[in-house]
């Protein structure tokens, strides 16, 4: 769990987490000098509960290496990922562990609902199974859904790249080197969407996109803008979608 100034939400997300049914875990958070008091709730909870940890940031500073960090420190087999504004309800360890272990597979993703400050809410429903050839014409993989299983992906190939956009650039990298995600299908997370919807956000999102298809994905021009425009589509089509929910 990475953490900015998230004072207003970081106890909620920690709290989520030790509500979860599943018990056998550790909560590594790492606070990447946040200016506000967060770092003084982290250790509240460092001190009350063991499974929660405080690591340094031991790469470059924003969120990239603060996520980078609570890997290096991990020791767990399967990695999941939460930033400090989100939730999980609590069977979302539980019942992902035992699809994952039903399945067989490497990676899995699942539906998860958006909220804003006005609680009304949107369920975003993913494909099922995503591969490389998906990954890089949408993105339907939320990060607080994704749960990893290092007894088959190396946990060197879990560390993020130094790229915007970095959780999307990981899906695409680990799916180059073959990676699939299956989609549990059962909606246990909850994304606090923050109001970054100004065009000047969205254009500025279309360029990392792009970046990330050029460097990561590394495909040629022509590829890289018959991508870009597919996802330009999918993300209109489920824009109209959740604004007609």
């Amino acid at each position: 769990m990475p953490c900015y100034n998230g004072s207003k939400t970081i106890a909620e997300s920690i709290e989520s987490v030790l509500a979860q049914t599943y018990p056998y875990f550790e909560l590594l958070i790492c606070d990447d000098t946040s200016q506000d008091n967060s770092i003084e709730i982290i250790y509240r909870y460092v001190s009350k509960d063991s499974r929660v940890k405080l690591v340094a940031n031991e790469f470059h500073k924003g969120v990239v290496g603060a996520r980078n960090s609570c890997l290096n420190n991990a020791t767990g087999r399967y990695i999941s990922f939460l930033d400090c504004d989100d939730l999980w309800l609590p069977n979302k360890l539980r019942s992902q562990l035992v699809f994952m272990n039903e399945q067989g597979c490497s990676m899995s993703h699942a539906p998860y609902t958006m909220f804003d400050n006005t609680q009304q809410r949107k369920e975003f429903i993913p494909q099922k199974v995503i591969s490389f050839k998906d990954i890089i014409k949408t993105c339907d993989i939320g990060c607080l859904t994704v749960m990893i299983d290092t007894k088959y992906v190396k946990k060197q190939d879990v560390f993020l790249p130094n790229i915007p956009k970095e959780d999307y650039a990981l899906w695409i990298k680990l799916m180059k080197k073959g990676v699939v995600s299956l989609s549990c299908e059962i909606n246990h997370s909850l994304y606090r969407k923050q109001d970054k919807s100004l065009s000047s956000s969205k254009i500025s999102e279309f360029f990392k996109q792009w970046n990330v298809l050029r460097e990561v994905a590394q495909l040629n021009l022509l590829k890289s803008v018959v991508c870009i425009t597919t996802y330009a589509f999918n993300g209109y089509l489920k824009h109209r979608t959740f604004s007609n929910k």
